[in-house]
């Protein structure tokens, strides 16, 4: 899990940026993880759940990676 993000300065788009590059490389990205790791982050986020997974699959598509939807529990 991207535990170790930074959370100064940073906008959405670069804290999942942060999230994604320190995941394994070749395995699914789990939105659980990174909404996670997100909201530690930056516990002042006010983004919703939903605009942050279609932030996350919009980033992780361009960089060809598989996204796993495990965040709906």
């Amino acid at each position: 899990m991207p535990s170790d993000i930074p959370s100064t300065g940073l906008g959405l788009d670069d804290l999942i940026k942060q999230a994604l590059v320190a995941l394994p490389i070749g395995l699914p990205i789990s939105t659980r993880e990174v909404l996670e790791a997100i909201r530690v982050a930056s516990a002042d986020m006010t983004a919703s759940d939903a605009e942050i997974v279609d932030k996350i699959v919009l980033l992780a598509s361009g960089w060809t990676m598989a996204v796993e939807f495990d965040h709906a529990a």
